[in-house]
């Protein structure tokens, strides 16, 4: 997979990891504030005759039994505001001792219930005794089991998202392939198709090469350039499915055109491109083409893709030579020389 492919598709599992474990949080975090707080009303409902008449002590010792088995309530305890860290009672195991600050903040007064966040998945409720404004109530409101199902349903979350973004992603590879494919087929399909009337023209160049030698000669030369062009295109066609079929993990992995990217000799390169030029424009002895420069870059060696640097070349020569018709001198001169570590 190609690296900014890699990348995006990594960070949208992120976001989406991100939104689900965000969005099933608050639904959970939700849930246990509203669950612990209708617990602790109807109890504070339920017992308020006891309350009112001062007998807090026995309203809570005789549902202890119930507080200990509730799955959201991890303690109870009584305390007097003016020594908070100091329990008059206590049912369970408190995570952290309870200071003025907390029940200041909580803002409760006599008769009534306010929460607090008091952790991951955890609440502090506060409850304000009727008529005894130093004394209050503080349960801690958490569950085993609620955290376990959250991180058990963000885990099958995250396996759910990285199903359907592997699903995406191997759908896209899919089709991407298929429209390569598409294309080199018509690639194909439209240079057999133009093959051949290039052989219907060739014929008929034979026939004119008895007539007039240098007319055959732009003829063959212009069939050939055609013929060329095509050859290039799927070639390089080719290499482009090779990139994309070549899936690998490698941060450097480059497409298969970049990789026919080479130092070679520059000087051999262009002696052989210019003997090829001599060898096709062979017809027309009135045209010169010469090499100037080829000592002073023996020893140099340039970086370039071969076949498209003859190419690009081939086109730059082709113009050329167009440009000296009807000229009474036709020279062509390809000067050579490096600057710094350019070829010019």
């Amino acid at each position: 997979m190609p690296l900014t492919l890699r990348a995006r598709t990594l960070g949208l599992f992120l976001i989406a990891i991100t939104v689900l474990a965000s969005g099933l949080y608050v639904i959970f975090d939700r849930f246990l504030m509203i669950t612990g707080e209708e617990i602790v009303k109807a109890w504070y409902h339920g017992e308020i005759v006891n309350l009112q008449e001062g007998q807090v002590l026995s309203a809570i010792a005789k549902n202890q039994n119930l507080f200990d088995k509730s799955p959201f309530i991890r303690s109870v305890v009584l305390v007097d505001s003016k020594e908070p860290d100091r329990n008059l009672f206590s049912v369970g195991i408190q995570s952290s001792p309870v200071s003025k600050e907390i029940i200041e903040s909580n803002g409760s007064t006599s008769n009534s219930i306010s929460s607090s966040k008091n952790g991951f998945l955890s609440y502090r409720v506060v409850a304000g005794l009727p008529g005894k404004n130093d004394l209050y109530i503080i349960y801690e409101i958490s569950s085993s089991f609620l955290i376990w199902s959250y991180l058990a349903t963000v885990a099958v979350g995250i396996l759910f998202v990285s199903y359907l973004i592997g699903m995406t992603v191997k759908v896209n590879n899919i089709e991407r392939r298929k429209r390569e494919e598409l294309r080199s087929d018509l690639l194909r399909r439209l240079s057999h198709d133009i093959n051949s009337p290039l052989l219907s023209i060739s014929a008929i160049s034979l026939q004119v090469k008895k007539l007039d030698s240098q007319l055959y000669g732009r003829i063959e030369r212009a069939t050939e350039s055609i013929r060329q062009l095509f050859a290039q295109t799927d070639k390089v066609d080719r290499k482009i499915l090779e990139g994309i079929a070549d899936v690998g993990s490698d941060s450097s992995q480059v497409s298969a055109i970049d990789r026919d990217v080479e130092m070679v000799p520059i000087a051999a390169v262009l002696k052989e491109l210019i003997n090829q030029k001599r060898s096709e424009y062979a017809s027309e002895i009135d045209l010169n083409i010469e090499l100037v420069g080829l000592e002073s870059i023996l020893d140099k060696f340039v970086k370039i893709n071969v076949d498209d640097f003859g190419r690009h070349f081939s086109n730059i020569f082709k113009n050329s030579v167009e440009a000296t018709f009807g000229k009474t001198v036709r020279n062509i001169s390809v000067a050579v020389s490096f600057k710094g570590n350019f070829l010019i």
